[in-house]
């Protein structure tokens, strides 16, 4: 993405955290690779629960029986609920949960996968 214009924009789509301008989506991938569920475009300054508390993807989840007994899997900034787990902290973790974050961690690739077919598209 070009440099915004204007200081209004560039405060807007800079991401302190990312060092760099930009937009975000929030996205849910199936894991046979299908999109269910993306939100966006927003402000690249956002942080993940923000878009979250927007989307109303949270509470959807919450109150549609599919998804009993299920979890989403996210980012660490969504933590651990009643809908989503994110990886174990690599500091102290046990044997288990490492193997558990690597075995998660390339299952999540297909995540990077849809968002390249958003771009593309």
């Amino acid at each position: 993405m070009c440099k915004p214009l204007g200081n209004a924009e560039q405060q807007a789509l800079y991401s302190g955290h990312k060092r760099c301008h930009g937009i975000k989506f929030q996205s849910v991938t199936t894991p046979d690779g299908i999109i269910s569920h993306l939100f966006g475009p927003a402000e690249g300054r956002l942080h993940d629960l923000t878009l979250l508390d927007a989307s109303g993807l949270e509470e959807t989840i919450q109150n549609d029986q599919r998804f009993d007994g299920y979890l989403l899997y996210g980012d660490p900034a969504y933590g651990h609920t009643d809908v989503f787990a994110s990886p174990f902290d690599r500091i102290g973790a046990t044997r288990e949960e490492s193997e558990v974050n690597a075995s998660m961690s390339r299952v999540r690739i297909t995540v990077e996968w849809g968002f390249g077919q958003v771009i593309d598209e």
